[in-house]
Parts: structure tokens; sequence; C-alpha cells
């Protein structure tokens, strides 16, 4: 904040520290003393250029305090835990974050003629990012994307690419083909490419016989770059695309692009565009999801919201998540709401899954444990207002994902609206550590903890809502909303009204909000924008030597970007 000398009359503010990575200032001023090339420079209304919040005395998460008087669902938004997931989206959060769904959730499976390609590969070529590839061996092989239970319509796929060859069996001729289907067995020819000679341009690069071997030695395959675009003659909406790779000679083909468009707009493929509120195993055998409660706990009744469920199972209790112990078996039959009964006590609760129904895999909505105990969030406390600065970190931020509001911006910055279900907000602070904060999620620094986070939950606008005092006597002249940063993209509200947007990573906002501002209590509303394209998770791994992968694994093995 610009210091003024006594002669002058200091800048009244009110200073808005929040939502997702900001902080922001509202405040007035009065113009006696100040020049008025003054109010053009961002110092003035922030705290300047290159200092941002973040030092520990900025610190406003909130306390979590026990509560062992109320009965309710004290497995709501606690830490919960998997032994697999499908991909990175159905995770366990989902069982625990209070939105229950009866509806199959979209997921993607990428395979090849060699078989399914792991959930860490499965993205790659279509995330946008310019690096990060697939590769299938063979002369005559495809890549086959399947859209589970969603369909897409393209008119035309765009790829960029290399085959790699053995210049001793190439012969002349090449196929690539795109095909669409809506069973997986009838196939439409959308569009192809073919040729007598060979696909592509030649390359001064050369590969190594083996896709995924990185290293400063030289390689002996000759390669042709591909970068193409194929113009479907049937376009349709298919649940099936699959690019089929021939020419003899082929060692294997890479592609880092593989983008489909319908009238010139790119199609995400990535499923985290959906959000179900469900976990869903990567197996059909034996799995398991359990709750944090966080403090010992008693509960009489668990209630499990399948929409594919384990007929075999157990609940299980335990103090330290390692010594299990059987309270009830699971009853099985055919309804998607199991209500048990049970006595029960501890800080963990297991549902341990022994068969699913229809040989399928299991899929739970959500896990909701009735007794008393656990931990409550306490909101911080907000800094004191002065004569000349009311700061907004801590007080009564509430955050919540967009999906989960129906009420306007204009509605929900009233003060007649009741944020219902809203959690504390931790202001300044990302959404993420929100959650965190108030133990929704694990910490994601340690262990495999970020595995257990959803990605499509997070890929959605929040809006975060404050109220607060604004003394008498305090608005004088100008007052001004000053914003030091958000974090992608912003609308904000005031008082019923949208008093203007902010557009622009971390960039800062100021708003005259002198005729907006009432002695008393004001309300704040601030819709964060997620990124257009998110693009999709990297996750290292020791044992591999691709993009993220070798021993750069080995210290952070769930690393995601």
């Amino acid at each position: 904040m610009r210091t003024f000398s006594k002669k002058k009359k200091l800048p009244r503010l009110l200073t808005l520290c929040g939502a997702v990575a900001v902080s922001a200032l509202l405040g007035g001023c009065g113009q006696s003393g100040v020049p008025a090339e003054s109010f053009d420079r961002s110092d003035y209304y922030t705290r300047g250029i290159g200092s941002y919040p973040g030092d520990p005395g900025e610190d406003f998460s909130p306390s979590l305090r026990p509560d062992y008087s109320t009965y309710r669902n004290i497995a709501l938004l606690r830490s919960a835990y998997n032994s697999s997931s499908y991909d990175y989206n159905l995770t366990a959060q989902l069982v625990t974050d209070g939105v229950i769904s009866d509806k199959q959730p979209q997921y993607l499976d990428l395979s090849t003629q060699n078989g399914d390609i792991a959930r860490r590969e499965r993205e790659w070529m279509i995330d946008q990012g310019p690096y990060s590839r697939n590769a299938v061996t063979g002369e005559d092989a495809y890549f086959l994307f399947t859209l589970n239970n969603w369909k897409e319509k393209a008119d035309k796929v765009q790829f960029r690419g290399s085959v790699a060859y053995d210049e001793n069996k190439i012969k002349d001729g090449y196929e690539i083909v795109c095909e669409g289907s809506n069973d997986g067995n009838t196939w439409t020819e959308l569009a192809a490419l073919k040729g007598k000679g060979m696909p592509g341009k030649a390359s001064k690069y050369k590969a190594h016989s083996d896709p995924n071997k990185n290293s400063w030695d030289p390689g002996t395959l000759p390669t042709r770059m591909l970068n193409e675009t194929l113009t479907f003659d049937q376009p349709g909406e298919y649940a099936y695309y699959r690019m089929r790779l021939k020419m003899e000679g082929a060692a294997y083909w890479a592609f880092f692009e593989m983008n489909f468009y319908n009238q010139d707009k790119l199609i995400d493929l990535l499923p985290s565009k959906f959000f179900k509120s469900a976990w869903m195993s990567a197996t059909t055998g034996e799995g398991w999801v359990y709750v944090d409660l966080v403090s010992q706990s008693e509960f009489d009744k668990v209630k499990l919201h399948w929409i594919n469920k384990a007929i075999n199972g157990k609940i299980q209790v335990s103090d330290d998540a390692k010594q299990w112990v059987d309270i009830a078996n699971l009853p099985g039959g055919d309804a998607n709401l199991d209500e048990i009964k049970l006595k029960g006590k501890g800080r963990y609760v297991r549902v341990c899954m022994e068969q699913p129904a229809n040989d399928g895999r299991y899929i739970l909505s959500e896990i909701e444990v009735m007794g008393k105990g656990g931990l409550l969030a306490q909101p911080a406390a907000a800094p004191a207002a002065t004569k000349d600065e009311i700061r907004l970190s801590g007080g009564n931020w509430k955050v919540q994902r967009a999906s989960e509001v129906t009420a306007s911006g204009e509605e929900i910055s009233k003060p007649s609206f009741s944020p219902e279900n809203w959690i504390v907000a931790t202001v300044p602070g990302t959404v993420l550590s929100s959650y965190k904060n108030i133990g929704a999620i694990p910490n994601p620094n340690y262990a495999d903890n970020l595995m257990q986070i959803s990605e499509s939950f997070f890929n959605s606008n929040f809006w975060y809502r404050d109220e607060f005092e604004v003394p008498e006597g305090f608005k004088q002249d100008r007052l001004f909303l000053n914003f030091d940063g958000i974090n992608w993209k912003a609308n904000v509200y005031l008082n019923g009204n949208k008093i203007g947007r902010i557009e622009g990573a971390f960039i800062r906002g100021v708003f005259d909000v002198t005729d907006r501002v009432v002695p008393g209590k004001n309300v704040v509303a601030v819709e964060i924008i997620k990124n257009e394209h998110i693009g999709a998770i990297k996750e290292k791994c020791e044992t591999n030597t691709d993009l993220h992968g070798g021993i750069l694994g080995a210290d952070k093995p769930t690393f995601h970007d």
C-alpha cells in the first residue's frame, strides 16, 4: 500500500484479499492533496507490482474444531481414499462431496491392436500439449477412442506425428483411415489418406527401434513427419473413433496431436469436462474406499449411494487405517441405496467390496456416516478495520462449485441470499486450498494423495461470497474495490449489481463503488472463470522414460501438471 505524508488525505481502502490466489482492496479516498495521476497507478490502489499475498502473517486458513454434540453426516466433506480409480476424475473425493448422482459417469478408453493404453497415457495426444504423445507399433495398427456414455459429432480430424520405418522392408503404399462407430463392431469410413509412396515428409531425425527409449545414443530408423487434416465425407455423432494406420515396413507411429473438430470448433475429448459425482474402480476384483473422520467418532448408520453396487462386502472401522475390524456386512440386493444400521466407533470407516454387480466396475456416488464427531471449520477473523482501510481477508468468505449454484450473481450478492452448503473459503488462496484447509481433500503434497482428488470436480467455475460491515462515516468522496490479482477470469458483483469483470491471470482490477457501498452489511460475490483448456494429467513414473518419467519420477511419483 502506498504511504502518504500526514499532510495529504490518506486513501480509504476496503481491501478484498481473496478468491483464487487473489488479493483485492475496496476503498475510498478523498482527492484533496492527492495528485490526479496517482489514481492511474496500480500501487495507489494495491500493494504494488511484485508484492503478492503469501506472507505467513496473511494465512487466513480456518481452524478445525471438534463437534461431538451434533448428530449429522460426519463423513460429509471429509478426506477419502480408494484402492484404485479408473481415471483422474472418478476418484475417492467424490464419495464425500455431498453431491449424489444416479447417472453412469462418462469416461474415456484408448486402445490399440496391442491392448488398452494405461491410465497415465490415454489422454496424451488429446491434451493440447505439443510434446506429450502416444505411440503404437506395427505395419497394420490403429488407435481407438472409446467414449463411454457419451458421443461426439466431428467433421474433421487434424493430427501431427511421425512414422519410423525399416528402410529394408519398406514398400510403396500406405493408408491412414479415420472411422466412426456406435457399437464398436460396425464401422463407417469417414475420411482416408492413401498413396503409393510414403506419407508425410522426410525428416533428418533418426528414431530408436523402441518408441519409448530416451537416451543420447543415436537412433537408427528413418522417419517421416506427419501433419495432416482429414475432412469427413460423412460427419456423424459417434461413440467410437478409430484411426487405422497401414504401411509395410512401418516400425511404429507416434502422434503428438490428434484433434477432432466440428464446424472448426475443437472437440474436447477429455472426460474431465464432465462432472458426475461418483468414484469408479479401475478393476472388477476386490476394492475399497475409506473415509477419514479426523477424530474418534461414534455412529449408528452408514448410507451407500450406488450406481453399480457391491453385492458382497463389509463395513469396517479402524483407529489407524491399518488394522481394520468388521462391523457389518453389505446387504447386497438390487437397491441402489444401502442403509446399514450398525454400532461403530473409530476414526476411519471403510467400505470393503468383494464382488460387483453385473460383473462391472464398482461405482459409488456417496458415503454417509450418521453419528457424532469429527471437526468443523471455523473461519479466521478478518483484520480489524481502520479509518482508512477494511481488509477482507478471512472473515465470512464462502466458496461453492458453480454447477451447484442456481442463483445469479445479482442474487448471490444480496444480503438476503443464504449460501447453504457452501464451504468456508481461505482468502487469499486457491479453490483447492480452501477444500484442503477444511479437510475435504487430503494434502496433495504427500504420498499419492493427489490421486484421490478429482480433476473433474475442480474443472469448473466457482463462486466466492463475503459479507462485511462498513462503519458509519467510512465512505467519503470516492470508494474503490481493488483486486491485487485473480486467476483466471472473474465477474464481480456487489450488493445486487454487477460492477465489472477481470480478465487475465493475476491481473489487477479496480472498481469505483462509491454509489454501491452502504453503511452496515455489504455483500461481494466473485464468479471465478476456469481456464478454457486445462490440459490433461501428467503422472510421473519411476519405471517409464517418457514425459515426466525416468528417475526424475522417483521424487514425485504422482506429479500432475
